[in-house]
């Protein structure tokens, strides 16, 4: 049995305000003339406690027409477009190459995913789900897994309720509870990890969790946008869709949707970024050596990513047409 006592990576970073300035740098004079800085720097934290609380209570409403909190939001009586959706997109690809270069520099750490190594209090059976359910509690706190785009690992019933007050999210998406956030952890640390890590123990397990974390929040994120992407082909297309959703044909649904030309510009685009970010650069610049290779990146996306994405916008067309009740098939 292993204790908690590994050391993590922190990612908190300590902030010194410049105008605190220790009695041993510059001359009383010197000193003196810093002071203002730290008045300035501090009154806007001044304001009366109602008025802050007032602030944080205040209902913010989406404009149509604007994306609120990254959700897209059509003007009135405009469908929503692919190509309101291709920016974000692409910005997700970039989340997920550089987890995953984080995550290579650590081993594989099986013990990391295996039951009854680690003393672990609670329900969790893993080391990974003992931290990521802990990292999804403090984000539940603040209001994470209200935003539609957003999906937890843990079940809703075990999370703390939003300190926060709630944000009225635009309607673009129809109420759903589809989350394939077993199969993405399943895929993750069967399929991912042993290709993008190097084999073997480190010790580094509370490193090598807290990256995992990050993988998965990434794919989980990419994968879930499937519901925007579906959303979207079927304001395009809503008749044909109507008719393979009411005849359960998920295998229609599947060739109706599936662009290989688009996905094969994707492909491309995944492996060219991770060849530029993932490579070694000197002052003589950048030699082909890889933290992950650029194929390896391209080849989850190609056999994972792109086919777990389209079984999400299968079950939300399936539900956008009126077939279910909002659960995920599978």
């Amino acid at each position: 049995m292993i204790s908690l006592c590994d050391p993590v990576i922190s990612c908190t970073t300590a902030f010194v305000p410049f105008s605190v300035t220790p009695a041993r740098f510059g001359t009383a004079r010197q000193r003196s003339r810093l002071a203002p800085h730290k008045r300035c720097i501090s009154s806007p934290f001044r304001a009366s406690k109602t008025k802050i609380r007032a602030t944080a209570a205040a209902a913010v409403r989406p404009e149509p027409g604007r994306d609120f909190y990254g959700i897209p939001n059509p003007p009135l009586g405009s469908r929503l477009l692919l190509g309101d959706l291709r920016e974000r997109l692409i910005r997700q690809e970039e989340t997920i190459i550089f987890a995953f270069i984080e995550r290579a520099q650590f081993k594989v750490n099986e013990l990391v995913y295996q039951e009854g190594v680690f003393s672990l209090p609670g329900d969790a059976r893993t080391f990974l789900e003992y931290l990521l359910h802990n990292v999804e509690a403090a984000y539940a706190k603040v209001r994470r897994y209200t935003s539609p785009d957003e999906h937890p690992f843990a079940p809703h019933n075990s999370l703390p309720d939003p300190i926060l007050p709630a944000l009225e999210f635009p309607k673009t998406l129809i109420p759903n509870d589809i989350n394939v956030n077993p199969r993405i952890l399943e895929m993750y640390v069967d399929s991912i990890v042993p290709v993008i890590c190097d084999a073997g123990d480190d010790q580094n397990y509370g490193s090598a969790a807290t990256a995992d974390v990050a993988c998965l929040q990434a794919l989980s994120k990419r994968i879930h946008y499937g519901k925007f992407i579906a959303e979207a082909k079927v304001q395009e297309n809503r008749e044909e869709y109507e008719r393979l959703a009411k005849a359960r044909d998920r295998a229609g649904i599947y060739h109706l949707l599936s662009d290989e030309t688009v996905e094969d510009v994707l492909l491309r685009r995944v492996e060219n970024k991770a060849r530029s970010y993932g490579s070694d650069v000197t002052v003589f610049g950048a030699r082909e050596v890889y933290k992950v290779k650029p194929q390896t990146i391209s080849r989850i996306y190609k056999d994972f990513i792109i086919p777990l994405t389209k079984e999400v916008e299968i079950d939300y067309i399936i539900l956008q047409c009126g077939q279910d009740e909002g659960k995920s098939a599978h």
